[in-house]
C-alpha cells in the first residue's frame, strides 16, 4: 500500500509539478519563454515593453515578420485609422495589419525584421481584438534611402468614422497626418492641389517621400 501511494505521488509531481510553482510556456521559434503565474497573469521575459502583459496564454510566431517603412489609412478596430504593412518576406507581398502592434515604437522610414508575440486577452468586447500583438524581438532595422523612396498614401473620405480627417493643413506649405506625423509640400502647387482634394469627398492619393531626417514627410504629388 505504501509503495503504491509513493508511486501515485511521483506521477502527480511529474504531471502537475510542485504545488504553487509557476508553469513555463516555451516558444516554438526561438526558445523564448514566458512565466505564467497561477492567477493567470503572464509577463513575457524578452518583450521590449517594460509593462507586464496580463493574459492566460503567450505564444511566439515561428517565422520572421517584416514591417514596412510607412503606414496607410485603414478602418480597423474602434479608434484605429492607420495600419502597418506586414509581410512574410522582405520583398512582400504586403498586407495590412489591422490590429495594433505594441512593445516598441516603430518609426517611419524604417523596415523592420521582427519576431512577434501574441497574447490571448480573452473576452475584451466586440470591437477590440482578443489577441494582442507585440514585438518580442527586433532582428534587423534598416532605414530607407531618403533620396529615392516614395510611397502612396491613399485617402478615402468615406473610410473610418464620419468626418474623420486623415490629414490636415497646418500652414501654407505644411500639414500633418492625424497621428501628428508632420509633412511639408515639395511645392506650393502640391499644397494647392492637396487643399482642393481635401475639400472634396472623393478618394485621392498623396505620393510622399522623406526629408533628410526622414521627418517631416514630403508631399510630392497628388493623384485624383
Amino acid at each position: 500500500m505504501e509503495s503504491s501511494l509513493i508511486y501515485r505521488c511521483f506521477v502527480l509531481v511529474l504531471v502537475l509539478g510542485c504545488s504553487g510553482a509557476s508553469t513555463r510556456v516555451d516558444g516554438a521559434a526561438e526558445g523564448e519563454s514566458a512565466r505564467v503565474q497561477p492567477d493567470g497573469d503572464s509577463e513575457p521575459e524578452s518583450v521590449a515593453s517594460t509593462e507586464a502583459v496580463a493574459a492566460t496564454t503567450v505564444s511566439y510566431q515561428a517565422s520572421t515578420t517584416w514591417i514596412n517603412h510607412y503606414q496607410v489609412p485603414c478602418s480597423g478596430w474602434e479608434g484605429k485609422h492607420f495600419c502597418y504593412l506586414v509581410a512574410d518576406s522582405e520583398n512582400g507581398p504586403w498586407r495590412m495589419e489591422y490590429d495594433p502592434i505594441g512593445g516598441v515604437s516603430l518609426e517611419w522610414g524604417h523596415v523592420y525584421e521582427v519576431a512577434l508575440g501574441f497574447v490571448d486577452q480573452g473576452d475584451v468586447g466586440v470591437d477590440a481584438p482578443s489577441i494582442s500583438t507585440f514585438v518580442s524581438e527586433i532582428r534587423t532595422d534598416r532605414m530607407v534611402d531618403v533620396g529615392s523612396t516614395t510611397f502612396e498614401f491613399r485617402v478615402d473620405p468615406q473610410l473610418g468614422e464620419l468626418g474623420y480627417r486623415y490629414l490636415t493643413m497646418t500652414g501654407a506649405d505644411s500639414g500633418e497626418l492625424s497621428d501628428r506625423t508632420p509633412f511639408v509640400c515639395e511645392s506650393s502647387q502640391v499644397c494647392d492641389l492637396l487643399e482642393t482634394a481635401l475639400e472634396d469627398d472623393k478618394p485621392f492619393a498623396v505620393s510622399f517621400g522623406y526629408g533628410p531626417e526622414l521627418l517631416p514627410l514630403v508631399a510630392v504629388s497628388i493623384n485624383r
